[in-house]
C-alpha cells in the first residue's frame, strides 16, 4: 500500500461544521441549557450546540459534557441541517420491518379485583384469566 505524505492526509481530514449563532438563537439555548423544567437531554443538545457555536472541536465538546466524540457531532450535524427544532424531537423512527404494537389496558386488573372484601386474589386471578381467555 503506497503511503501518501502527511499534507494530503491533513488536507481531506474531516472537519467540523461551524456553527453561527445569532443573539436570540444564543438566548433561547442558553435558556434550554439552564432550564429547570427542560429535559437533560434537551440541555445537553443545547450545551452541545452552543459549546460548537465557540468553536470547539467534537472530542473537545465530549470531554467537557462527559459523552462521545460522536454524539458532539451527531448534534452538531443535526442543528445545522435541521435548526433548533431538532433539538426537541424525542421520537425514534423505526424500521419498516419493526411493526409497532398497541397496548390494551383493561379496565380492570387482578389487584384491583382482589381488594374487593368478598373477593380472595386466588378468586381475582381466575377472573382475570377468565377475561384474558
Amino acid at each position: 500500500m503506497k503511503h501518501m505524505p502527511l499534507r494530503y492526509v491533513v488536507e481531506f481530514m474531516r472537519r467540523a461544521v461551524a456553527i453561527n449563532l445569532n443573539e436570540s438563537e444564543r438566548q433561547g439555548l442558553e435558556q434550554l441549557k439552564r432550564g429547570r423544567r427542560v429535559s437533560v437531554r434537551l440541555a445537553e443538545r443545547a450545551a452541545i450546540v452552543l459549546l460548537a457555536a465557540e468553536g470547539r472541536e467534537n472530542q473537545d465538546i465530549a470531554a467537557e459534557l462527559g459523552i462521545t466524540r460522536q454524539k458532539a457531532g451527531r448534534w452538531r450535524r443535526r442543528y445545522v441541517e435541521q435548526g433548533l427544532p431538532v433539538l426537541r424531537k424525542t421520537h425514534r423512527v423505526r424500521d419498516e420491518n419493526h411493526e409497532s404494537t398497541s397496548i390494551t389496558v383493561a379496565p380492570w386488573s387482578a389487584k384491583r379485583c382482589g381488594r374487593r372484601p368478598q373477593a380472595r386474589p386466588t378468586g381475582a386471578a381466575r377472573r382475570w384469566r377468565r377475561r384474558q381467555g
